[in-house]
């Protein structure tokens, strides 16, 4: 799309209508296990086109109206992956993941094995960054082959959402091979970037030497479409570790992003993928801005996730930011019902 496809994103609700219908349809929503051998299971959240009265339920911070364990309507259902940042949970979007059901995909958010709300354990180590896109390999694979609902899956083909960690997961799974050799150097050069102050902070080896075999990374050809969101460690991803990636991105960004830099993440991403990305830039907002406007009775207990500075308003934002991951995917995966 050239240089045409970047785009300042202006928040009025106008630019971006909502599909006034799907906004009707009722959405699923199920919890399933996702096994590993000899491995605790990868859960997994599931929403989808279903039938039944929606019930309104708390989910971490947030909320979702949904028919739980629901039928799964509809055939040729196209798969939407989504990955969250450090110390997330298959409920950090989602509000994207019921936009998405709504309009006819079936969204299914992974909680990362040793990164995510309740554990910690492998955060800022190697294994974790390494695990991450193989999780998104294993559960792909449980869709489309095992899982009891395939049937009504579009097989062979899905989209995959990434905010931060998420996204540097996301383009491991589309074809990207990171270097993580690059994250001593940023933290030789720049001590005071908030990448090196994380893994420090949670006592990982991603800054000191690598040791051992080189990482084999999982990439996962099912995917035809990838949207990042505020993508951290971009600047792992050399020009010739993209030069794979070949499907069409999305990609985000907030002009006051404290914790991924633009300098060294979405930026480096932007110059060194092979095609030009669609891309956003959100104005006045922060990386956390990309996660849902909590509930109103946990938000003052967790500013540092529910706060945004003065003047950004997070739910308008989300209308928007939903309305065009939705119309991104529609345009790059199968044909969502319409009915």
């Amino acid at each position: 799309m050239g240089s045409s496809s970047r785009r300042s994103l202006v928040l009025v609700l106008a630019l971006s209508p909502l599909l006034a219908s799907a906004s009707e349809r009722p959405v699923g929503f199920k919890r399933i296990d996702v096994p590993r051998a000899g491995e605790a299971p990868i859960q997994v959240g599931l929403w989808y086109p279903s039938a039944g009265a929606p019930v309104k339920q708390s989910l971490g911070l947030w909320s979702h109206e949904v028919v739980v364990d629901g039928p799964v309507s509809g055939a040729k259902v196209p798969v939407v992956i989504l990955s969250h940042g450090a110390s997330g949970s298959l409920a950090s979007h989602v509000d994207l993941a019921v936009a998405l059901a709504r309009a006819g995909f079936l969204a299914a958010a992974v909680t990362h094995l040793g990164d995510n709300d309740r554990d910690q354990s492998l955060a800022g180590s190697r294994a974790n960054l390494v695990q991450r896109p193989e999780v998104i390999r294993l559960v792909v694979d449980h869709l489309f082959h095992t899982w009891a609902g395939r049937g009504h899956l579009l097989a062979g083909e899905a989209g995959i959402f990434g905010f931060s960690l998420g996204a540097f997961t996301a383009l491991v799974s589309i074809g990207g091979t990171p270097d993580l050799g690059e994250i001593p150097k940023l933290c030789a050069t720049r001590a005071s970037a908030p990448e090196c102050a994380f893994v420090a902070s949670h006592h990982g080896d991603q800054g000191g030497p690598e040791t051992g075999a080189p990482p084999r990374w999982a990439h996962v050809p099912s995917f035809t479409a990838a949207v990042l969101a505020a993508p951290a460690l971009g600047f792992t991803f050399t020009k010739a570790g993209l030069e794979p990636v070949r499907v069409p991105i999305q990609l985000w960004r907030a002009e006051k992003d404290a914790d991924a830099p633009d300098e060294w993440n979405s930026g480096l991403i932007r110059a060194r993928l092979p095609h030009p990305p669609e891309e956003h830039v959100v104005p006045a907002a922060r990386h956390l801005s990309f996660l849902p406007p909590c509930r109103p009775e946990v938000a003052s207990s967790v500013p540092a996730v529910c706060s945004d500075p003065p003047g950004f308003d997070r739910a308008a934002f989300h209308q928007v930011l939903v309305d065009q991951v939705v119309r991104f995917f529609r345009a790059h995966l199968g044909n969502p019902r319409s009915q």
